[in-house]
């Protein structure tokens, strides 16, 4: 577990570094997830590392179920 943390913090900090998502820079950066049945977004303020916007898109045609577990 904590070595999956570790690498997403690196993950994290590289995009930092590289300067994705600031207006200088001009580069934009999203992740979009088809994994989970669900759908949510997610514009980057609880994305502590790396700050990106998060979009999680299932299939839209399973039964809907409504639930928060936080951004783990």
């Amino acid at each position: 577990m904590f070595e999956a943390v570790k690498e997403k913090t690196e993950i994290g900090v590289l995009i930092d570094r590289l300067g994705f998502n600031t207006k200088e820079k001009n580069k934009f950066l999203v992740m979009l997830n088809g994994h989970m049945p669900m759908l949510a977004y997610d514009d980057g303020q609880y994305n502590v590392i790396g700050k990106f916007p998060l979009i999680h898109c299932g299939p839209l045609d399973a039964i809907p179920k409504c639930k928060w577990t936080g951004w783990n």
